[in-house]
C-alpha cells in the first residue's frame, strides 16, 4: 500500500505462493491497514484491484475508493458509462481539499480548508 502523494509506503504484505491475488491479500488487511492509518480514507487502485468483493470491505470500512475500469471487462465498462452518461459538474458530489505551500494552519498536512467543488448534493 503505497501513498503516491507522500511518496511513502504505508505497508507491504507478500503475495504468497501463488494461491492468493493481491485484492485478496488486501481484502484480509484492511482492518490493520485501517487501525495504523485511521485518517486514511480513500484507495484507489488499478483494475486488478476493480472486484465487488473487496469493494464492499471498503464501503463498510466507512470508506471510499477509486478504481480503474478497463475495457477487458466489457458489462463493468459498460456499466460504468451508463452511469455517468448524464453527471454534469452541477450534478457531482465531491470536494476539494486544497494545500498550501507552507504550513497549514489547521494542522502539519497541509490542507488548510474544503470546498464543494461543485453546486451539487453535499
Amino acid at each position: 500500500m503505497f501513498a503516491h502523494g507522500a511518496n511513502v509506503c504505508l505497508a507491504d504484505w507478500p503475495v504468497g505462493d501463488g494461491k492468493d491475488t493481491e485484492p485478496e491479500v488486501l481484502k484480509a488487511h484492511l482492518d490493520e491497514l485501517f487501525s495504523v492509518w485511521p485518517s486514511l480514507r480513500v484507495l484507489t487502485g488499478d483494475a486488478i484491484f476493480c472486484q465487488r468483493p473487496l469493494a464492499r470491505v471498503i464501503i463498510e470500512a466507512g470508506r471510499d475508493y477509486v478504481l480503474a475500469v478497463k475495457d477487458n471487462q466489457p458489462d463493468l465498462h459498460e456499466t460504468a458509462r451508463t452511469a455517468f452518461a448524464d453527471a454534469t459538474a452541477e450534478s457531482a458530489d465531491a470536494t476539494v481539499i486544497e494545500k498550501s505551500v507552507g504550513p497549514s494552519r489547521c494542522d502539519a498536512s497541509g490542507a488548510t480548508r474544503r470546498r464543494p467543488t461543485t453546486q451539487g448534493r453535499r
